[in-house]
């Protein structure tokens, strides 16, 4: 039995029967966000004394942006009003107290702001060389100075608002 081969002009024999051609997909970006803290709660205080609340539920910014950029949270508070009465504790004589991160998730370098008294917006927390997504969860006390004079006794109540970009 015979066989014969024919050779066809310009055409070669390919030796690699693979192929290659590319993938992709995308990651899907999310939302910075961040969880208002519980109450601050502190003990009984006499006028000229400082009494110190804290929170069992502190703060933490959620970053599922995905990407390079860092976030600063910020902190701020209203005066403190007597419940029953008009005698108000000014935002002035409260201090705002960070701890490092307790639970930190990715790659970042998380720094508190340190002590600022924070009757205007004041940083309280940044992350810096982040890639990709984090977490930050922060201790953080809040001290208040009772003036000597001008202040009743009673409840008083103010509103702690947190935000970060």
């Amino acid at each position: 039995m015979a066989t014969l081969g024919l050779m066809m002009p310009g055409v070669t024999a390919n030796a690699d029967p693979t192929a290659s051609g590319p993938a992709t997909f995308s990651v899907l970006s999310g939302p910075l966000s961040i969880l208002a803290p519980g109450p601050y709660v502190g003990g009984t205080v006499a006028p000229g004394e400082t009494v110190t609340l804290v929170t069992t539920v502190p703060p933490s910014v959620t970053d599922l942006r995905g990407g390079t950029a860092g976030w600063t949270a910020t902190a701020a508070i209203t005066d403190f009003t007597q419940t029953l009465g008009s005698s108000v504790i000014p935002a002035s004589g409260v201090t705002y107290t960070a701890s490092a991160p307790t639970l930190r998730t990715g790659i970042a370098t998380f720094t508190p702001g340190g002590p600022a008294v924070i009757d205007t917006a004041k940083p309280v927390m940044t992350a810096a060389g982040v890639t990709g997504n984090n977490t930050a969860t922060w201790p953080a006390s809040v001290a208040v100075a009772v003036p000597q004079d001008g202040v009743t006794a009673g409840v008083y109540t103010s509103v702690l608002a947190h935000s970060v970009a």
